[in-house]
């Protein structure tokens, strides 16, 4: 076996990266299975997620890494890393805020964490080594991370690689942040870094094209130090390589017998399947496009979370992004984009009928039911206050906890009304109420139901 293959070090990824569907915010028991498994699946280092600075909404214990509320780690024979976004540490004047740095991070001696990742795009370099520099005072271990590399010039990723060189920074790491790289791109990449940075090479890869395997197996024959990955590739937009796949591979095509894949397969089936079935990361025809494109996973993510578009009208919405805002995510182009091509799409569609506007009779109470775990776990409870009280019920799309039960429903798009086509709700539902003035006649079922919100 190549010895370079056999020192090379795993980092595991999925409460950073994963938490971009979650916010951050897993549940401490889930957490504590997850990170128990890596610790027996001879991972090298568990980044527990970011250390931010930003407060402008709700996130979970993995955005923040309060070490006060991560105390168990301490019994994992693991290194821990966390990252900062290097933006986030930057004052409007383009200097660096050591205050606001110092506030977020402990001196090493102090903390939990021996590594800090800073991810930074190259606009960002300077800046990102003077924070490399501090960090490394505090006496962490260093990893620069440049993102969006498959944007880059070579002369700019040859400039970056200079100044991580001057920050002293342990790992150079190269993100894949649109999933654009094919395996001839990692190899022509990582001999370049090899003769511009002194320090050890990373990588961190996207599956946009189903290519993260393919392209982190490239990396280790061209010498890579260090790979990313996730437990079911949970990560952001596609997500990642998935960190059972390449144990398999280290373990039974390069001999890494003290690798334990195995030691996973417990978290996979009552963690991570769960989390895929509620988020579908992973690769689709739209995830890679937006890959083939450079467009930022937060465009095709947030359309396809929001279960408002068919894949069809996803599609048509990433290509209709203007070339000079694929690279950064703005939301309100996007919605603007979304907008026009929906409104296209009923231009275009001349069977379309229009519904009558639904008329709100008179209600003393009204009780709104929506499709939470809550809702599940006390149904029996639900139904009982229902029939006692009997109040105006509206379903959020149909439960299926309700049947037998008179109500309305719901059903606030036109992907929703899609999945309830074909299906028959029972003779106790008044009517269907849907978000939408019209309906293309494929989906107008029992038409008297349907009422426009």
């Amino acid at each position: 076996m190549d010895k370079k293959i056999e020192r090379v070090k795993i980092i595991d990824c999925t409460l950073r990266d994963g938490g971009y569907y979650n916010d951050w915010d897993f549940d401490d028991n889930m957490a504590s299975r997850l990170i128990e498994s890596l610790s027996k699946s001879g991972v090298d280092i568990v980044e527990m997620g970011y250390k931010s600075s930003t407060m402008d909404g709700f996130w979970g214990l993995f955005r923040y890494c309060a070490e006060g509320q991560l105390e168990q780690i301490k019994k994992y024979n693991l290194e821990f890393a966390f990252m900062i976004d290097a933006k986030e540490f930057i004052r409007k004047d383009e200097t660096v805020d050591e205050d606001l740095l110092k506030r977020c991070i402990k001196p090493q001696n102090e903390s939990l964490f021996s590594w800090c990742r800073i991810a930074t795009n190259y606009s960002m370099v300077d800046q990102a080594v003077k924070m490399a520099e501090t960090i490394k005072g505090m006496g962490y271990k260093v990893t620069m991370n440049l993102m969006g590399v498959s944007l880059l010039t070579e002369g700019q990723i040859t400039d970056a690689l200079k100044k991580a060189n001057q920050a002293r920074s342990d790992v150079f790491y190269f993100a894949d942040s649109f999933g654009n790289f094919l395996p001839e791109d990692v190899v022509r990449l990582i001999i370049m870094i090899k003769s511009h940075f002194s320090g050890a090479v990373g990588i961190h890869t996207h599956d946009n094209q189903g290519l993260a395997f393919a392209n982190t197996l490239s990396a280790l024959g061209a010498g890579v130090d260090y790979i990313d990955a996730t437990v079911s590739g949970m990560g952001r937009g596609a997500g990642n390589l998935k960190l059972e796949q390449i144990l398999l591979a280290l373990y039974f095509n390069y001999d890494r017998r003290e690798l334990n894949p195995y030691a996973l397969l417990d978290a996979i089936e009552q963690d991570f399947i769960p989390l895929h079935k509620k988020y579908l990361w992973g690769w689709d025809f739209s995830y890679m496009l937006s890959g083939l494109k450079n467009i930022h996973p937060t465009y095709c993510q947030r359309l396809k979370s929001s279960h408002q578009y068919t894949i069809t009208q996803v599609a048509r919405i990433l290509d209709e992004i203007p070339s000079e805002l694929r690279n950064k995510f703005n939301l309100s182009k996007l919605d603007e984009i979304s907008t026009m091509v929906i409104k296209q799409k009923k231009e275009q569609e001349g069977d379309a009928i229009e519904l009558p506007i639904w008329q709100v009779q008179p209600i003393t109470t009204a009780l709104v039911v929506a499709t939470g775990p809550s809702v599940k776990r006390y149904s029996r409870a639900l139904r009982a206050f229902i029939e006692k009280h009997n109040p105006y019920v509206i379903e959020c799309n149909s439960t299926g906890m309700l049947t037998g039960l008179r109500r309305s429903v719901a059903i606030l798009n036109q992907v929703r009304l899609s999945e309830h086509v074909g299906t028959e709700l029972d003779n106790m539902v008044k009517e269907v109420i849907v978000g939408l003035r019209s309906v293309p006649n494929a989906l107008l079922r029992r038409g008297r139901y349907l009422w426009s919100a």
